[in-house]
């Protein structure tokens, strides 16, 4: 099977940015309480945004691919502090359950009723390119019907070399969530499928090609510099992009109008 993959709604989060900045997706913003962190519950509300109008029926079998460089860091220094309280007597069951790169990705397809793969890639400087290739693979091949693909970055403080901003719409929506996060967030998610996904917009774009290479660089510790890229085609809505993740794989992505 060789199914024509689409792009039919994407969000961009950063809360660098005063303030927050939505660039386009499935409907309006709409912050909704979890009991999880302010990280987690940010990304669920962008992921909502991305499938409003879209039934339980079709989402069931969809997937999620994310791609992300510091993974669950943040959360394994917070266990980690909590090791050394009152002589190590008492680590945080609560932080030590987060301790996966995938758990955000995971409280997504809990949040939004998907039953298809989870699977968060760490590519380096192209981890988000990884994750979207690979969630395009999917859809192509028929193995899921759609997916959510992307990438998150969270943490403390600036990050080692930085992290460029992403350029958005001038038209783009402003919006403040009722729950603000203390670490720094930035996430890009897309909703990917063929065209037989039911809501009333038309796809932005169709995935021209989608391609992994091997590559002879290697970096580690590269942050991803393709999450900016990644956003840049988004708004954009048609062109190329290919990224070396510095880790011994690179990255095509190429997007066209439909």
């Amino acid at each position: 099977m060789n199914t024509a993959v689409y792009l039919h709604a994407w969000i961009s989060v950063d809360t660098d940015r005063t303030p927050l900045v939505l660039g386009w997706g499935g409907g309006t913003w709409e912050g909704v309480q979890r009991p999880t962190t302010k990280a987690a519950n940010l990304a669920c509300d962008a992921a909502q945004a991305l499938l409003v109008g879209i039934t339980a029926d079709h989402r069931d079998g969809g997937g999620v691919f994310i791609g992300s460089t510091t993974g669950s860091l943040h959360d394994d220094l917070v266990f980690d502090e909590s090791r050394v309280v009152d002589g190590g007597q008492y680590p945080s069951p609560n932080a030590f359950r987060r301790t996966l790169p995938s758990t955000i990705a995971s409280e997504i397809t809990i949040d939004l009723g998907l039953h298809g793969p989870v699977v968060v890639y760490a590519a380096g400087a192209a981890s988000a390119a990884v994750a979207c290739v690979r969630g395009i693979e999917y859809v192509r091949r028929g193995i899921v019907p759609m997916a959510i693909v992307g990438a998150m970055e969270i943490w403390t403080g600036a990050p080692h070399g930085g992290m460029a901003k992403a350029q958005v719409p001038a038209g783009a929506e402003a919006f403040t969530p009722r729950q603000t996060s203390a670490e720094r967030c930035q996430i890009v998610l897309a909703l990917i499928g063929s065209t037989e996904i039911p809501h009333n917009r038309p796809p932005l774009g169709q995935f021209a090609k989608a391609r992994l290479g091997g590559s002879d660089i290697h970096l580690p510790g590269q942050m991803d510099r393709s999450l900016k890229l990644l956003v840049d085609l988004l708004v954009a809505g048609q062109g190329r992009m290919e990224v070396d993740g510095a880790v011994g794989i690179k990255a095509v992505l190429e997007l066209q109008r439909p």
